[in-house]
Formats: C-alpha cells, sequence, structure tokens
C-alpha cells in the first residue's frame, strides 16, 4: 500500500511538473507571436489624408482618412498582423481613385497605435468593433464596407458578431477562429508537440481576453444577412486552405449571401500575392459597388 501511495504521488508530481512545463511554454509562443510591438516602416504617402485617433480598451489607436471627399462610400480596412493601416496603401490608392472614402486604422500595439504588443488573435475583431462605434459616433451616412486580410480577414467577419450597419464584407485569407489558427502556428513552430500545449493555449487566451477568446468568424457570417466574399489562395502558406481558413469550413456558413473564391495561379496563390492581384482588386470593387443602396 505504501508502495502504491508513493507511485500515485510521484505521478502527480510529474504530472505537475509536466502542466507547469507546458504553460511556459505556451506563454513563451504566445509571447513570441504577440508581446511584441510592430514598429512603422518609413514611406511617403502620396495621397491627402487625415489623421484621427479613438480608443480600444486602454489603448489609443491611429486612424487615417483618404479620398474624404468622395462620398460613393466608406470602406474600413483591417490590416493584417505586422503590419499596419499604410501597409496596405496600394489598395487604399485604388479605391480612392474609384471614388470611395476609406478609413484605416494601426491596430493596439502596431505602427502608431498604443500597445506594447498586438496582445493575439481575437485582438484585431476587438480593435476594428472599436473603429466601428467611432466611425458610428461620427454620425457619417455613408454605406460602410469591410476589407480585410489574414488577421484583418477574420476581424471584419467575427466583428459582425457585434451590432453594427455593414452593407457588405470582402475576407482575403481569413481564419475561422483563433484557437484553430493558434494550433496551425504552434505546429509551424513546434511540429508535433503542438498537440499537447493546445488545452494551454486555449486557457491562456481565455485569461487574457474573456469571452472575447471564442469570436468565431464562422459564427458573426451566420449572424449578418449580408454579402460576405470569402477568397483564398489555394498555395496559402499562412493560413492554410484547407485548415483554419475560413473557406475550408464552408459547409458551416448558412447566410445565403456568403460566396467563396479560390484563387490559383501557379507561384501567385500565396499568402501574400492575394492583396497584389489587380484582378482582383476589380472584383472587390464591383462587389461593393453592387451593394450599395
Amino acid at each position: 500500500m505504501p508502495k502504491l501511495k508513493h507511485l500515485i504521488t510521484g505521478i502527480f508530481s510529474w504530472g505537475l511538473k509536466l502542466a507547469i512545463l507546458l504553460m511556459i511554454l505556451t506563454i513563451a509562443l504566445y509571447n513570441v507571436s504577440f508581446g511584441r510591438r510592430v514598429e512603422p516602416y518609413r514611406g511617403f504617402l502620396e495621397y491627402e489624408h487625415r489623421l484621427t485617433g479613438f480608443y480600444s480598451g486602454q489603448n489609443r489607436l491611429t486612424g487615417y482618412i483618404f479620398g474624404e471627399d468622395n462620398d460613393r462610400g466608406l470602406i474600413v480596412i483591417s490590416h493584417g498582423l505586422g503590419g499596419g493601416g499604410l501597409s496596405y496603401l496600394r489598395e487604399i490608392m485604388f479605391f480612392v481613385d474609384n471614388g470611395w472614402r476609406v478609413f484605416t486604422f494601426d491596430k493596439t500595439g502596431s505602427h502608431n497605435s498604443e500597445g506594447s504588443g498586438t496582445r493575439g488573435l481575437p485582438q484585431s475583431a476587438i480593435d476594428l468593433n472599436a473603429a466601428l462605434n467611432y466611425i458610428a459616433s461620427q454620425n457619417r451616412e455613408l454605406p460602410i464596407m469591410l476589407y480585410g486580410h489574414s488577421w484583418g480577414g477574420f476581424a471584419v467577419t467575427a466583428v459582425l458578431n457585434f451590432d453594427h450597419d455593414i452593407n457588405a464584407v470582402v475576407s482575403l485569407a481569413g481564419y475561422a477562429e483563433p484557437l484553430m489558427m493558434l494550433q496551425e502556428g504552434a505546429g509551424l513552430m513546434i511540429g508535433p508537440f503542438a498537440v499537447l500545449v493546445t488545452p494551454y493555449l486555449w486557457a491562456y487566451q481565455r485569461i487574457l481576453f474573456g469571452d472575447y477568446a471564442g469570436l468565431c468568424a464562422i459564427e458573426g457570417i451566420n449572424s449578418a444577412d449580408i454579402p460576405v466574399k470569402i477568397i483564398h489562395g489555394r498555395d496559402d502558406n499562412v493560413v492554410s486552405y484547407n485548415g483554419a481558413g475560413i473557406i475550408a469550413h464552408r459547409e458551416r456558413i448558412s447566410n445565403p449571401n456568403a460566396v467563396f473564391v479560390s484563387r490559383y495561379y501557379p507561384n501567385r496563390s500565396d499568402h501574400v500575392y492575394l492583396t497584389l492581384d489587380p484582378l482582383l482588386m476589380l472584383e472587390i470593387n464591383e462587389f461593393f459597388t453592387r451593394y450599395l443602396p
């Protein structure tokens, strides 16, 4: 009997040590990905714009308004992780030249916004929700379209879980759920050991974000009876086409106004190229135009 008690105590002790080790590994992985600021790069803005700002939680975020005299509609751009609002300057210029007003902004911990780090995958939707609340507070009457890529591609769909008046959404290379994306990212970093840290990733994300940790792009799309265009490249090496990508879960989407576009051109269907495709930009412009009131 003493031997059995000693064995049980030993197993419990080693189990506790393993749990602590896995939690430390989880926090380390999280900090590598989200614990640092994304500093701005120097660039020259050819287009006139106006700076503005608003709060997301305790952090003041920097916003940029382009084409302020345009009245066709307002396109809100939600940037990807590792970038900022001005990382999509080519798209901004295209939309402005086609008569749209554009609102873009730097998310928490990114470029010219406050925050010691980007915090995590749900933060993108939280910041976009704050941006849309700010836009609504300015009494702007223009119809609103959402355009997002990657981290932002998740945000423009997950933010539909909140109460906003949106006309249409385009999501490029967005992921369906933060935890699913974390699992893919961990797999790239530590291989098969990612399975061991998945419960800890869930727990740590829950500690950081509370109920927002469960924000889901699929639920957002289904909750809003508006046109949503999901675009994904088949060779995406960041948000996998057959894994975490929203497009991989199309059977879960019941919104009748959701459409799905698979892009495939040899050597031009990866995560980044979607934002460089001029034909795709024309297609997106036509999509937004179709759903103007």
